[in-house]
């Protein structure tokens, strides 16, 4: 099996069929949108083809994604960074005293013996 995260052809051919695609659909979106039917899939199947694996387009889209967010942080300034630094710490201080159960609700207290939400018990861990 190929490990898509280390193909960077395969990327960079999945990143321009991307980028194709979304140009390709910015020209029949209109018609798209108005359209109904036969119609609809007549404009879906004038959009290029995916030639690779559906495992390149998720780990394509989500670089692209992350792309966008890293100009935004370029952006920032030392104060803005610092401020993160801190919601980072205040989050993780947060998530400490509130620990979240399997089911994903947050608890009211680290010392809860059963989870709010679905009723499971919290075992004690032992003193090492």
């Amino acid at each position: 099996m190929i490990d898509v995260t280390r193909d960077q052809e395969g990327l960079i051919q999945a990143v321009q069929e991307l980028l194709e695609e979304e140009f390709a659909f910015s020209r029949v979106r209109r018609i798209f949108d108005a359209a109904e039917g036969e119609e609809r899939e007549h404009a879906l199947r004038s959009l290029p083809p995916r030639l690779l694996s559906p495992g390149y387009y998720r780990w394509a889209a989500y670089l692209l994604w992350l792309e966008q967010r890293t100009e935004f942080l370029s952006r920032l300034d030392a104060a803005e960074m610092e401020g993160l630094v801190a919601v980072k710490r205040a989050r993780g201080q947060w998530e400490s005293q509130h620990p979240a159960c399997p089911c994903g609700a947050r608890q009211e207290s680290r010392f809860q013996s059963h989870c709010m939400s679905c009723g499971l018990t919290f075992h004690k861990r032992e003193a090492a």
